[in-house]
């Protein structure tokens, strides 16, 4: 399947969609920039689900140093 790309995101890596509803994967949520306080499914932040959390909890911060390798930052 080939992926979608909307808005320069792509489907399957930053999003996915669950019956109507469109999730957004962890990293969409760490090139953010910090935690909106939804609630959301795949919040990489610590404290989870608390708006503004900028700190990415350990798990997830292979997603920052992948970009930094690649020159994103």
């Amino acid at each position: 399947m080939q992926p979608h790309y909307r808005d320069g995101y792509i489907d399957g890596v930053h999003y996915y969609y669950d019956g109507s509803l469109l999730v957004f994967k962890e990293l969409f949520h760490i090139q953010r920039g910090q935690c909106c306080g939804n609630g959301c499914r795949h919040c990489p932040f610590e404290i989870k689900h608390k708006k503004g959390s900028v700190v990415v909890s350990e798990e997830f911060r292979k997603f920052i140093d992948k970009e930094i390798e690649n020159g994103s930052e």
